[in-house]
């Protein structure tokens, strides 16, 4: 009861989320930690827009070709170089 006397009614409001999830706004497993952002993420909001489809396409032709850069050499084996 209130100080007046009279009870109080409970607001019993659940919120499943801090904040609606938008493109704008990262989704609970980014929140969370468990899942990376990948460039098709990245990507996604820009669907329908013009050049779309070229940059997706330019995108995975340098995913296909990407190569890893190998560690430097100690310098040991550079000097011999």
């Amino acid at each position: 009861m209130s100080l007046s006397g009279k009870k109080k009614k409970k607001n019993n409001v659940v919120i499943s989320e801090a904040y609606p999830e938008s493109e704008y706004n990262p989704t609970r497993d980014m929140l969370e930690g468990e899942g990376p952002v990948s460039i098709g993420d990245l990507l996604d909001p820009l669907h329908g827009v013009s050049g779309y489809s070229k940059l997706r396409k330019r995108i995975h032709h340098l995913e296909k070709k990407s190569v890893p850069t190998p560690a430097p050499r100690p310098k040991a084996d550079q000097e011999k170089l």
